[in-house]
Protein backbone atom coordinates (compact mmCIF):
# COMPACT_ATOMS: atom_id res chain seq x y z
CA UNK A 1 0.00 0.00 0.00
CA UNK A 2 1.79 3.79 -1.40
CA UNK A 3 1.08 6.14 2.18
CA UNK A 4 1.16 10.13 1.13
CA UNK A 5 3.54 11.98 3.00
CA UNK A 6 2.75 13.82 5.88
CA UNK A 7 5.62 16.05 5.31
CA UNK A 8 7.41 15.08 1.56
CA UNK A 9 10.82 16.52 1.34
CA UNK A 10 10.61 18.95 -2.18
CA UNK A 11 11.42 16.52 -4.22
CA UNK A 12 9.96 13.83 -3.06
CA UNK A 13 9.79 10.41 -5.58
CA UNK A 14 8.58 7.09 -5.90
CA UNK A 15 9.39 4.87 -8.45
CA UNK A 16 7.38 1.92 -10.19
CA UNK A 17 3.73 2.84 -8.21
CA UNK A 18 1.76 0.22 -9.37
CA UNK A 19 -1.72 -0.01 -11.20
CA UNK A 20 -3.13 -1.80 -8.34
CA UNK A 21 -1.63 0.77 -5.59
CA UNK A 22 -2.53 3.21 -7.41
CA UNK A 23 -5.99 2.20 -7.52
CA UNK A 24 -6.25 1.66 -3.62
CA UNK A 25 -4.71 4.79 -3.02
CA UNK A 26 -7.66 6.75 -4.94
CA UNK A 27 -10.44 4.55 -3.57
CA UNK A 28 -10.06 7.06 -0.55
CA UNK A 29 -8.21 9.94 -1.69
CA UNK A 30 -10.21 13.02 -1.42
CA UNK A 31 -11.08 13.65 -5.06
CA UNK A 32 -14.16 13.52 -6.71
CA UNK A 33 -15.73 10.54 -8.89
CA UNK A 34 -14.85 12.36 -12.02
CA UNK A 35 -11.24 13.26 -11.08
CA UNK A 36 -10.64 10.31 -9.91
CA UNK A 37 -11.43 8.81 -13.47
CA UNK A 38 -9.07 10.79 -14.54
CA UNK A 39 -6.32 10.11 -12.56
CA UNK A 40 -7.31 6.42 -13.49
CA UNK A 41 -6.73 7.17 -17.07
CA UNK A 42 -3.17 9.05 -16.27
CA UNK A 43 -2.31 5.76 -14.31
CA UNK A 44 -3.32 3.42 -16.84
CA UNK A 45 -2.15 4.85 -20.18
CA UNK A 46 0.32 7.66 -19.48
CA UNK A 47 4.12 6.93 -21.06
CA UNK A 48 6.61 5.66 -18.01
CA UNK A 49 8.82 8.78 -18.27
CA UNK A 50 5.81 11.09 -17.16
CA UNK A 51 4.07 8.68 -15.65
CA UNK A 52 6.63 8.16 -12.14
CA UNK A 53 6.54 11.75 -11.90
CA UNK A 54 2.74 12.72 -12.02
CA UNK A 55 1.78 9.97 -9.83
CA UNK A 56 4.79 10.43 -7.58
CA UNK A 57 3.28 14.19 -7.33
CA UNK A 58 0.07 13.00 -6.03
CA UNK A 59 0.71 10.67 -3.66
CA UNK A 60 3.34 12.87 -1.69
CA UNK A 61 1.81 16.49 -2.67
CA UNK A 62 -1.92 15.96 -2.68
CA UNK A 63 -2.52 18.71 -5.10
CA UNK A 64 -6.35 19.96 -4.98
CA UNK A 65 -7.74 18.79 -8.40
CA UNK A 66 -11.18 20.05 -9.28
CA UNK A 67 -13.44 20.50 -12.35
CA UNK A 68 -14.89 23.66 -12.92
CA UNK A 69 -14.76 26.01 -15.76
CA UNK A 70 -14.72 29.32 -13.08
CA UNK A 71 -11.65 28.85 -11.46
CA UNK A 72 -9.55 28.12 -14.90
CA UNK A 73 -7.81 31.68 -14.90
CA UNK A 74 -7.22 32.36 -18.80
CA UNK A 75 -7.21 29.25 -19.30
CA UNK A 76 -9.47 27.35 -22.08
CA UNK A 77 -9.07 24.07 -21.07
CA UNK A 78 -7.17 24.33 -17.09
CA UNK A 79 -5.35 26.23 -14.75
CA UNK A 80 -2.58 25.64 -12.17
CA UNK A 81 -2.16 27.59 -8.57
CA UNK A 82 1.09 27.15 -6.67
CA UNK A 83 1.44 28.56 -3.50
CA UNK A 84 3.15 32.34 -3.90
CA UNK A 85 2.65 32.06 -7.34
CA UNK A 86 0.87 33.27 -10.59
CA UNK A 87 -1.66 31.05 -12.23
CA UNK A 88 0.08 28.89 -14.88
CA UNK A 89 -1.65 27.34 -17.64
CA UNK A 90 -1.68 24.23 -18.87
CA UNK A 91 0.10 23.22 -22.63
CA UNK A 92 -2.55 24.32 -25.21
CA UNK A 93 -4.23 26.78 -23.82
CA UNK A 94 -4.69 30.52 -24.99
CA UNK A 95 -2.04 32.20 -22.80
CA UNK A 96 0.04 31.42 -19.69
CA UNK A 97 -0.47 33.43 -16.86
CA UNK A 98 -3.47 34.60 -15.09
CA UNK A 99 -3.76 36.34 -11.93
CA UNK A 100 -6.40 34.43 -9.17
CA UNK A 101 -5.66 34.36 -5.42
CA UNK A 102 -2.65 32.08 -5.41
CA UNK A 103 -2.42 29.11 -2.86
CA UNK A 104 -1.29 29.94 0.69
CA UNK A 105 2.55 29.57 2.10
CA UNK A 106 2.06 25.67 2.83
CA UNK A 107 -0.83 24.63 1.10
CA UNK A 108 -0.42 22.28 -1.81
CA UNK A 109 -0.78 23.12 -5.64
CA UNK A 110 -4.42 23.29 -6.83
CA UNK A 111 -5.76 22.24 -10.53
CA UNK A 112 -8.31 22.84 -12.36
CA UNK A 113 -10.04 21.63 -15.12
CA UNK A 114 -12.46 22.88 -17.77
CA UNK A 115 -15.51 20.62 -18.45
CA UNK A 116 -15.57 22.90 -21.42
CA UNK A 117 -14.80 25.81 -23.17
CA UNK A 118 -17.23 29.03 -23.74
CA UNK A 119 -17.88 30.24 -26.91
CA UNK A 120 -19.53 33.05 -28.66
CA UNK A 121 -21.18 33.80 -31.85
CA UNK A 122 -21.33 37.22 -33.14
CA UNK A 123 -23.60 37.34 -36.58
CA UNK A 124 -22.13 39.42 -38.81
CA UNK A 125 -24.37 42.48 -41.08
CA UNK A 126 -25.09 40.45 -44.20
CA UNK A 127 -23.82 36.76 -43.91
CA UNK A 128 -21.61 34.80 -42.41
CA UNK A 129 -20.56 34.95 -38.19
CA UNK A 130 -17.16 35.29 -36.17
CA UNK A 131 -17.27 32.98 -33.31
CA UNK A 132 -14.48 33.37 -30.39
CA UNK A 133 -13.32 30.89 -27.23
CA UNK A 134 -13.34 33.25 -24.24
CA UNK A 135 -12.00 32.45 -20.87
CA UNK A 136 -14.23 32.12 -18.07
CA UNK A 137 -13.16 33.27 -14.79
CA UNK A 138 -13.48 36.55 -13.62
CA UNK A 139 -9.64 36.68 -12.66
CA UNK A 140 -8.93 36.85 -16.85
CA UNK A 141 -10.89 40.12 -17.35
CA UNK A 142 -9.97 41.45 -13.80
CA UNK A 143 -6.57 41.54 -15.54
CA UNK A 144 -8.03 43.73 -18.33
CA UNK A 145 -10.03 46.19 -15.91
CA UNK A 146 -13.24 45.25 -17.67
CA UNK A 147 -16.55 43.44 -16.57
CA UNK A 148 -16.80 39.86 -16.90
CA UNK A 149 -19.01 39.44 -20.60
CA UNK A 150 -23.00 38.69 -19.77
CA UNK A 151 -23.18 35.72 -21.38
CA UNK A 152 -25.58 33.38 -20.54
CA UNK A 153 -23.09 30.06 -21.37
CA UNK A 154 -20.67 32.11 -18.32
CA UNK A 155 -23.72 30.82 -15.79
CA UNK A 156 -24.76 27.75 -14.40
CA UNK A 157 -28.17 29.53 -13.40
CA UNK A 158 -29.26 29.62 -16.98
CA UNK A 159 -30.94 27.10 -18.84
CA UNK A 160 -30.02 26.20 -22.03
CA UNK A 161 -32.59 26.19 -25.37
CA UNK A 162 -30.70 23.15 -27.27
CA UNK A 163 -27.52 21.20 -27.87
CA UNK A 164 -25.74 20.17 -31.06
CA UNK A 165 -22.65 18.47 -32.01
CA UNK A 166 -19.68 20.63 -32.21
CA UNK A 167 -16.12 21.40 -32.57
CA UNK A 168 -15.82 21.58 -28.62
CA UNK A 169 -17.95 18.19 -28.44
CA UNK A 170 -21.64 18.09 -27.39
CA UNK A 171 -22.09 22.19 -26.83
CA UNK A 172 -25.28 23.78 -25.15
CA UNK A 173 -26.64 26.50 -26.55
CA UNK A 174 -27.87 29.68 -25.16
CA UNK A 175 -30.72 32.46 -27.24
CA UNK A 176 -27.74 35.03 -26.87
CA UNK A 177 -25.23 33.91 -29.12
CA UNK A 178 -22.78 31.76 -26.62
CA UNK A 179 -22.65 27.91 -26.25
CA UNK A 180 -20.75 26.16 -23.82
CA UNK A 181 -18.60 22.94 -24.61
CA UNK A 182 -17.38 19.84 -23.23
CA UNK A 183 -14.59 18.22 -23.25
CA UNK A 184 -14.57 14.78 -23.42
CA UNK A 185 -13.15 12.38 -19.76
CA UNK A 186 -10.06 11.31 -22.29
CA UNK A 187 -8.86 14.68 -23.35
CA UNK A 188 -9.34 16.10 -19.60
CA UNK A 189 -6.88 13.21 -18.76
CA UNK A 190 -4.42 14.68 -21.43
CA UNK A 191 -4.68 18.19 -19.69
CA UNK A 192 -4.50 16.46 -16.37
CA UNK A 193 -1.38 14.76 -17.18
CA UNK A 194 0.53 17.91 -18.65
CA UNK A 195 -0.40 20.05 -15.55
CA UNK A 196 0.44 17.46 -12.92
CA UNK A 197 4.10 17.07 -15.15
CA UNK A 198 4.79 21.04 -15.29
CA UNK A 199 4.19 21.41 -11.68
CA UNK A 200 6.48 18.51 -10.48
CA UNK A 201 9.11 20.18 -13.03
CA UNK A 202 8.57 23.82 -11.13
CA UNK A 203 9.02 21.83 -7.55
CA UNK A 204 12.24 20.00 -8.60
CA UNK A 205 13.65 23.46 -9.89
CA UNK A 206 13.64 22.24 -13.68
CA UNK A 207 11.03 24.50 -14.68
CA UNK A 208 13.59 27.43 -15.90
CA UNK A 209 13.21 26.88 -19.86
CA UNK A 210 9.29 27.70 -20.68
CA UNK A 211 9.49 25.70 -23.69
CA UNK A 212 11.34 22.95 -22.41
CA UNK A 213 8.84 22.51 -19.75
CA UNK A 214 5.75 23.07 -22.10
CA UNK A 215 7.17 20.72 -24.74
CA UNK A 216 8.34 18.19 -21.70
CA UNK A 217 4.46 18.06 -20.65
CA UNK A 218 2.92 18.21 -24.21
CA UNK A 219 4.44 15.36 -25.51
CA UNK A 220 3.57 13.36 -22.70
CA UNK A 221 -0.18 14.60 -23.21
CA UNK A 222 0.11 13.30 -26.80
CA UNK A 223 1.51 9.74 -26.03
CA UNK A 224 -1.24 9.57 -23.73
CA UNK A 225 -3.57 10.63 -26.70
CA UNK A 226 -1.73 7.84 -28.89
CA UNK A 227 -2.42 5.05 -26.26
CA UNK A 228 -5.80 6.24 -26.12
CA UNK A 229 -6.77 6.61 -29.95
CA UNK A 230 -5.00 2.58 -30.12
CA UNK A 231 -7.96 1.74 -27.12
CA UNK A 232 -10.29 3.67 -28.95
CA UNK A 233 -10.11 3.38 -32.77
CA UNK A 234 -9.61 6.81 -33.74
CA UNK A 235 -9.13 10.38 -32.04
CA UNK A 236 -12.92 11.90 -32.08
CA UNK A 237 -12.37 11.91 -28.81
CA UNK A 238 -10.82 15.57 -29.00
CA UNK A 239 -11.90 18.46 -30.21
CA UNK A 240 -10.56 19.94 -32.84
CA UNK A 241 -7.83 22.05 -32.27
CA UNK A 242 -6.27 19.32 -30.05
CA UNK A 243 -6.77 16.66 -32.55
CA UNK A 244 -4.82 18.86 -35.35
CA UNK A 245 -2.03 19.72 -32.93
CA UNK A 246 -2.08 15.71 -32.14
CA UNK A 247 -1.90 14.50 -35.72
CA UNK A 248 0.92 17.47 -36.17
CA UNK A 249 2.52 15.76 -33.65
CA UNK A 250 1.85 11.66 -34.40
CA UNK A 251 2.72 12.92 -38.22
CA UNK A 252 5.60 15.74 -38.23
CA UNK A 253 6.93 15.97 -34.51
CA UNK A 254 9.34 18.48 -35.59
CA UNK A 255 6.76 21.06 -37.01
CA UNK A 256 4.93 19.71 -33.57
CA UNK A 257 7.58 21.92 -32.05
CA UNK A 258 8.11 24.51 -33.89
CA UNK A 259 4.03 25.28 -33.63
CA UNK A 260 4.77 24.66 -29.79
CA UNK A 261 7.46 27.74 -29.59
CA UNK A 262 4.92 29.98 -32.31
CA UNK A 263 2.15 29.38 -29.71
CA UNK A 264 3.81 30.65 -26.69
CA UNK A 265 6.00 33.41 -27.99
CA UNK A 266 2.79 34.50 -30.06
CA UNK A 267 -0.66 35.13 -30.33
CA UNK A 268 -2.51 35.64 -26.95
CA UNK A 269 0.87 33.66 -24.63
CA UNK A 270 3.46 36.11 -25.14
CA UNK A 271 5.63 34.22 -23.08
CA UNK A 272 9.00 33.24 -24.07
CA UNK A 273 11.31 34.63 -27.02
CA UNK A 274 11.64 32.49 -29.93
CA UNK A 275 15.06 33.44 -30.33
CA UNK A 276 15.47 31.68 -27.35
CA UNK A 277 13.26 29.28 -26.76
CA UNK A 278 15.06 25.75 -26.07
CA UNK A 279 16.97 25.57 -23.10
CA UNK A 280 20.47 25.03 -24.35
CA UNK A 281 19.48 28.25 -26.37
CA UNK A 282 18.45 30.02 -23.36
CA UNK A 283 21.26 29.26 -20.96
CA UNK A 284 24.19 29.75 -23.90
CA UNK A 285 22.71 33.20 -23.81
CA UNK A 286 22.29 33.68 -20.21
CA UNK A 287 25.91 32.41 -19.97
CA UNK A 288 27.79 34.71 -21.98
CA UNK A 289 25.49 37.54 -20.67
CA UNK A 290 27.25 36.71 -17.20
CA UNK A 291 30.36 36.30 -18.46
CA UNK A 292 29.75 39.88 -20.20
CA UNK A 293 28.24 41.50 -16.94
CA UNK A 294 30.96 40.19 -14.59
CA UNK A 295 33.91 40.94 -17.12
CA UNK A 296 32.11 44.56 -16.95
CA UNK A 297 31.85 44.30 -13.28
CA UNK A 298 35.79 43.88 -12.76
CA UNK A 299 34.82 40.45 -11.58
CA UNK A 300 37.50 36.86 -11.52
CA UNK A 301 35.05 34.65 -11.07
CA UNK A 302 34.47 32.31 -14.75
CA UNK A 303 31.85 30.01 -13.46
CA UNK A 304 28.71 30.43 -12.27
CA UNK A 305 27.38 29.48 -8.64
CA UNK A 306 25.12 27.18 -8.59
CA UNK A 307 22.28 28.72 -6.47
CA UNK A 308 19.15 27.02 -5.64
CA UNK A 309 16.49 30.11 -5.66
CA UNK A 310 13.98 29.22 -8.03
CA UNK A 311 13.13 31.70 -10.79
CA UNK A 312 10.19 33.40 -11.79
CA UNK A 313 8.42 31.98 -15.13
CA UNK A 314 6.66 35.16 -15.65
CA UNK A 315 7.73 36.87 -19.25
CA UNK A 316 8.81 40.58 -19.25
CA UNK A 317 6.70 43.62 -18.40
CA UNK A 318 6.32 44.32 -21.97
CA UNK A 319 5.63 40.94 -22.72
CA UNK A 320 2.97 40.85 -20.41
CA UNK A 321 1.38 44.19 -21.11
CA UNK A 322 1.42 43.34 -25.16
CA UNK A 323 -0.76 39.68 -24.32
CA UNK A 324 -3.29 41.77 -22.37
CA UNK A 325 -3.63 43.97 -24.89
CA UNK A 326 -4.04 41.53 -27.15
CA UNK A 327 -7.08 40.14 -25.21
CA UNK A 328 -8.89 43.37 -24.73
CA UNK A 329 -8.84 43.87 -28.63
CA UNK A 330 -10.26 40.70 -29.36
CA UNK A 331 -13.18 41.18 -27.04
CA UNK A 332 -13.55 44.33 -28.47
CA UNK A 333 -13.67 42.65 -31.99
CA UNK A 334 -16.21 40.41 -31.62
CA UNK A 335 -18.48 43.37 -29.55
CA UNK A 336 -18.31 42.45 -25.97
CA UNK A 337 -16.88 45.77 -24.92
CA UNK A 338 -17.08 49.12 -26.79
CA UNK A 339 -14.14 51.68 -27.83
CA UNK A 340 -14.87 53.58 -25.03
CA UNK A 341 -14.43 50.41 -22.69
CA UNK A 342 -11.21 49.79 -24.88
CA UNK A 343 -9.47 53.11 -24.62
CA UNK A 344 -9.83 52.49 -20.64
CA UNK A 345 -8.67 48.79 -20.44
CA UNK A 346 -5.76 49.86 -22.66
CA UNK A 347 -5.16 52.48 -20.11
CA UNK A 348 -5.50 50.51 -17.34
CA UNK A 349 -2.58 47.95 -18.81
CA UNK A 350 -0.29 50.35 -18.98
CA UNK A 351 -0.89 51.22 -15.29
CA UNK A 352 -1.60 47.62 -13.63
CA UNK A 353 1.44 46.45 -15.53
CA UNK A 354 4.58 48.93 -14.38
CA UNK A 355 8.16 48.44 -16.27
CA UNK A 356 10.69 46.43 -14.05
CA UNK A 357 12.37 48.46 -11.48
CA UNK A 358 16.07 48.81 -11.71
CA UNK A 359 17.90 46.34 -11.40
CA UNK A 360 20.53 46.02 -8.28
CA UNK A 361 22.82 43.23 -9.24
CA UNK A 362 22.33 42.44 -12.87
CA UNK A 363 24.97 39.89 -12.19
CA UNK A 364 23.34 38.06 -9.66
CA UNK A 365 20.51 37.89 -11.87
CA UNK A 366 21.36 36.29 -15.07
CA UNK A 367 23.58 33.72 -12.59
CA UNK A 368 20.51 32.54 -11.38
CA UNK A 369 18.87 32.11 -14.56
CA UNK A 370 21.93 30.59 -16.14
CA UNK A 371 21.47 27.88 -13.07
CA UNK A 372 18.05 27.46 -13.42
CA UNK A 373 18.67 26.54 -17.40
CA UNK A 374 21.02 24.11 -16.41
CA UNK A 375 18.51 22.12 -13.72
CA UNK A 376 16.31 22.34 -17.74
CA UNK A 377 18.59 20.69 -19.93
CA UNK A 378 18.85 17.23 -19.01
CA UNK A 379 14.94 17.34 -19.61
CA UNK A 380 15.69 17.62 -23.52
CA UNK A 381 17.77 14.01 -23.39
CA UNK A 382 15.42 12.50 -21.37
CA UNK A 383 12.50 13.20 -23.50
CA UNK A 384 14.31 12.20 -26.73
CA UNK A 385 15.09 8.73 -25.28
CA UNK A 386 11.29 8.62 -24.14
CA UNK A 387 10.18 10.13 -27.51
CA UNK A 388 12.58 7.65 -29.93
CA UNK A 389 11.15 4.32 -27.50
CA UNK A 390 7.77 5.47 -28.23
CA UNK A 391 7.93 5.74 -32.29
CA UNK A 392 10.83 2.63 -31.62
CA UNK A 393 13.33 4.76 -34.07
CA UNK A 394 16.69 5.54 -33.04
CA UNK A 395 18.66 8.78 -33.77
CA UNK A 396 16.64 12.17 -34.51
CA UNK A 397 13.29 12.99 -34.47
CA UNK A 398 12.31 12.81 -38.32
Amino acid sequence: MVHTQAHPSPTAYIAGISSAQFAAFLQDAPYSREVKHLLKIVSDRAPEYARDRCLSFVLTVLPHIAIDFVRTGRGVRAGTQSPGADLLLSPGAAGRKGRPEAPGAGQPPAITVSPGPLIYRRKKFLFGETSVVLAQSADSYRDLGVPVPPLKAASRENPSTGKESSDWGQALLFDDGSSRGRFSPEQQAGTLLAALVELDLARRGQDGSPYASALFARTAQMMLYAALERDLGGDEFLDRWTRASYRLWSSSPQEFRDQLIHSLSAGLAAAIDPAKAGAAEAEAFARDSLASCRETAGGTSSSPAVPEAPIARSGTPALERESRRKRARLLKSVGLIGPEQLDAALADIEAAVPDAPPETDRCERLSLEAAALQRALPLGDELLKAEMRFRGGEGSLP
